[in-house]
């Protein structure tokens, strides 16, 4: 099975003599064409993303997220299933791309920017020209139960799956822009009090926490470098929406990463202010509660309040903070 993924506000149809129908009709049977002489057979799934379709269904706000849950929620007999995309390769979107690689997914990127001359945007030998080949990394099936250590130098990233772990695990994703730590506090410092508020509350299981910075202050902790033995990582998160795509995106991967472990139980707790109930979240907060209404992982959201999240005046920091500022995120499906 394949999955074809077009940014149409990247690349439009160009315009067709019979109409949009049939020009639509005519790119999609050559991109069926590439994908089969470059070895991706059987039905394509086709997802379309375009801020001015005039539909009644919002267009989601970046295509990431519902790529990276599409991709990991499907499975066919033969493994993950192949990617197409036809989109502007932009930072986010590399990101993605590599990290599903590694996880078993072949990929085709199309970049339509190497074409030139309308007549033949979209032709067979135009795309061929344009289409970059992402061979499927093998390092899904090299992990075993024999592989389960941590390495506590190892930035975790999550462009390498998260190596399967006997115990049930607790996320930490942590937004540093909207709750910032007490002043002067080292990794492990930070890393403690966290710890040992979850365990107050029965919310811990093995513990790893994710701080998303604005990426002007990367490396602010350890100089980029980890030096510390807690498992806290230190990610560039870009600015405000951008660090709330890759938030949600990194949940869904720490989810699906160890969901075939039938015994596992997840607990996400998630610091942020960017997952709400509106229209400008939706796209993140749907993929959220999609995770849980499938039964991958259980969700926590903590928003932040003014009066809480003063870390350098409250010796309760952060026990205070989730009392107040919690909610478990509900579970629904996302079509």
């Amino acid at each position: 099975m394949s999955m074809l993924f077009w940014n149409m506000d990247d690349y439009p149809i160009p315009a067709a003599g019979g109409g949009v129908e049939d020009g639509l009709g005519f790119i999609r049977n050559n991109i069926v064409e590439v994908g089969h002489r470059m070895g991706f057979h059987g039905f394509m799934e086709i997802w379309v993303y375009c801020s001015r379709t005039g539909v009644n269904n919002p267009s989601p706000l970046d295509m990431t997220c519902y790529l990276v849950h599409h991709a990991l929620s499907v499975y066919g007999p033969y493994g993950p299933p192949d990617l197409v995309v036809i989109a502007k390769p932009v930072k986010e979107l590399d990101r993605v791309l590599e990290c599903l690689r590694l996880r078993g997914h072949p990929i085709l990127l199309i970049d339509p920017t190497a074409i030139t001359g309308g007549g033949s945007f979209f032709s067979v030998e135009s795309l061929l020209g344009c289409t970059q080949f992402l061979t499927a990394d093998q390092y899904l099936k090299d992990l075993s139960s024999s592989h389960l250590e941590n390495d506590t130098s190892k930035i975790l990233d999550f462009f390498e799956p998260i190596r399967p772990v006997k115990e049930n695990r607790t996320g930490v994703f942590w937004d540093a822009e909207d709750f910032s730590f007490p002043p002067f506090s080292t990794p492990d410092e930070i890393f403690a009090r966290i710890e040992s508020a979850l365990v107050e509350r029965g919310l811990i299981y093995k513990l790893t926490i994710w701080v998303y910075l604005d990426d002007d202050k990367k490396g602010t902790c350890g100089g980029g470098k980890k030096e510390w033995a807690s498992r806290i990582y230190f990610l560039p998160g870009g600015d405000k929406a951008s660090r709330r795509i890759r938030m949600a995106n990194d949940i869904y991967f720490w989810a699906k990463d160890d969901s075939e472990n039938i015994s596992f139980e997840g607990i996400s707790i998630l610091f942020s202010d960017q997952f709400k109930d509106d229209a400008e979240y939706s796209e993140s907060s749907d993929m959220l509660q999609n995770l849980v209404a499938c039964g991958t992982c259980r969700i926590l959201s903590v928003s932040p309040m003014d009066i809480i999240n003063k870390p350098e005046e409250s010796p309760e920091w952060p026990g205070l903070l989730i009392d107040i500022g919690r909610e478990w995120v509900s579970g629904a499906w996302l079509l």
